[in-house]
């Protein structure tokens, strides 16, 4: 029974090493859905101008030097949104990698609680084979008792 108390101790010490990679993971996913709704609200505010300049110039009620206005401020949402794009790109992969070693984690606990689940079956299995040798050795012992009499 010692190697199960080492196998339960290798055991602690995967369940941490999951719960550190689920952290990381949380984090990960955090960090991604920030940069990403940053992304989702200049997208949202560069169309929003778009469609507020094209209204304007529809109907001619803009001066000129408010599309001219409007254009830079196109432009800064567009130079935002291109440099938010690797972010989100790079915040994606992160999350991706972490997740994957989340997996390789929880997968290492997978395998050894079964390994614990295994070992104490078997010495259950034995514990009962042993228990069924020393009944037949009773019976035996009283059988052979009785006929003696």
């Amino acid at each position: 029974m010692a190697t199960l108390q080492t196998f339960h101790k290798i055991l602690d010490i995967h369940e941490r090493d999951k719960k550190a990679a689920q952290k990381q993971y949380q984090q990960s996913v955090e960090t991604f859905e920030q940069i990403a709704t940053k992304l989702y609200e200049t997208l949202k505010k560069k169309e929003n101008a778009e469609a507020f300049l094209e209204q304007k110039l529809r109907i001619g009620s803009l001066p000129a030097q408010y599309i001219a206005h409007y254009r830079d401020f196109l432009n800064r949402l567009d130079l935002e949104v291109k440099t938010l794009q690797p972010k989100v790109q790079q915040a994606r992969s992160d999350m991706t990698w972490q997740h994957s070693l989340l997996s390789e984690a929880h997968i290492e606990v997978k395998k050894y609680e079964n390994l614990i689940d295994r070992k104490v079956k078997r010495w259950e299995e034995q514990q009962r084979l042993e228990e069924n040798k020393e009944m037949d050795a009773l019976s035996i012992r009283q059988f052979s008792a009785q006929g003696n009499r």
